[in-house]
């Protein structure tokens, strides 16, 4: 849990100070893999990819979005049994779910 809380703070850190570099993202990868589930990390992510991928050639930028496509492919696949699994156990339609005026699960 410790290592989690630091590198939570330092891609916060890096979020506030708008560090958009190579490292910063490698560093907001790791804490994503912990957790896919923290929207700032994302919502950081893309703004690196935005600043980073103008400067980049051709051929590395599209390096770059395989590699991006790659880990949201395996964040994805691991976080949404875990982040949806309510939705899972429900076996109503979407229109039935408490969230939309109906009755809850």
């Amino acid at each position: 849990m410790e290592k989690y809380s630091r590198l939570s703070q330092a891609v916060l850190a890096n979020h506030t100070a708008q560090r958009y570099d190579a490292d910063s993202l490698a560093l907001n990868a790791k804490l994503l893999e912990l957790n896919p589930e923290v929207y700032s990390a994302w919502n950081f992510r893309k703004r690196c990819l935005a600043a980073l991928l103008p400067t980049l050639a051709r051929a590395d930028g599209v390096v770059a979005l395989e590699k991006e496509l790659q880990l949201v492919h395996a964040l994805h696949s691991t976080a949404l049994p875990l982040g949806f699994g309510w939705l899972a156990r429900c076996r109503r339609p979407p229109g039935e779910y408490g969230v939309y005026g109906g009755h809850g699960c």
